[in-house]
């Protein structure tokens, strides 16, 4: 269902989630890498450490709110709108350095696409 899409010349590879039904019980985030990667990974309990990129703000991650469908939710990161949403976000992105460590920040338009997209989410049916 997702797949690779380009939007205004901006190329989102778009990785799948697992289909595995005790996969989809957990709770999901999705992720914009600082190369416009975006992904829906499952968040694991035994995680207790944010990954540095995430902590530091080069990877953007969004929490899937609980209870969304999976295939809802394909369907939604796959239309024009979210795609559009994630565009913004991937160009309000820049990294700057702070001492020897590498961090990101989102412009004022990006913060607004990341509400949206937020905002979105919580709209989304539930089942």
């Amino acid at each position: 269902m997702l797949k690779n899409k380009t939007v205004e010349g901006l190329a989102f590879n778009l990785v799948a989630y697992a289909t595995d039904p005790a996969v989809n019980t957990q709770s999901l985030v999705i992720e914009l890498s600082e190369y416009g990667d975006v992904t829906v990974e499952p968040v694991e309990p035994e995680d207790c450490e944010m990954p540095d990129a995430v902590r530091h703000g080069r990877t953007i991650q969004i929490d899937v709110p609980d209870g969304i469908n999976r295939r809802v939710l394909g369907y939604f990161l796959d239309s024009y709108t979210a795609a559009c949403l994630l565009g913004r976000i991937y160009l309000g992105h820049s990294l700057y350095w702070e001492g020897k460590t590498q961090k990101g920040r989102l412009d004022a338009d990006a913060k607004i696409a990341s509400a949206e997209l937020i905002k979105m989410l919580n709209e989304i049916p539930r089942f």
